[in-house]
């Protein structure tokens, strides 16, 4: 009978994990822009672009960055083979990459776009994440999904999901 009733425990939590998921996802994308809104984000897109297209890591492709911008805020440096590099991590441009992919092989969607959905799914993942740990802590149902929606709807995480910036990406990763 206790065997059950865990079962049934467990069923619950992941019905409501997938329905916050969704929620939280959901209200994200009221919020999307679909397009970069700095240097820091272009930036750690041409690493995605570079990979899909060319198979590289370099960011040639903003290369003026590094003339426009003064030198504290150019946006990478030059290698050996004189090919630009991104000063920034590789997590959201490796996580991206299918995102563009999907965008390059869709017609009607652009690379950007679908790109940009990467931190809203994180996010929301990170959000569900939150209601799960807070459950195998001990905490009620009622309770986990208060901090899971606190979290992804009263904090800065709901801001990061409008950009293509790397903190999603840490938060998960820093959670897990």
């Amino acid at each position: 009978m206790v065997n059950h009733a865990v079962k049934s425990h467990k069923a619950t939590d992941v019905a409501i994990a997938f329905c916050l998921f969704v929620l939280l996802f959901t209200c994200y994308m009221l919020a999307y822009s679909g397009q970069l809104h700095t240097i820091d984000e272009t930036s750690m897109f041409a690493v995605t672009e570079s990979m899909v297209k060319w198979g590289r890591l370099d960011t040639n492709q903003i290369a003026w960055s590094q003339w426009a911008l003064s030198p504290a805020t150019a946006q990478g440096s030059f290698g050996l083979g004189g090919n630009v590099f991104s000063k920034k991590g590789l997590a959201i441009s490796l996580l991206a990459v299918p995102l563009y992919w999907i965008g390059m092989n869709l017609s009607g969607v652009g690379f950007v776009q679908t790109a940009m959905l990467l931190n809203p799914i994180i996010t929301a993942l990170t959000g569900t994440i939150v209601f799960l740990y807070s459950r195998q802590l001990g905490y009620s149902s009622r309770v986990s999904l208060w901090v899971a929606l606190l979290f992804g709807l009263g904090t800065v995480a709901v801001v990061y999901t409008k950009v293509f910036s790397s903190e999603p990406v840490s938060a998960m990763a820093l959670l897990l």
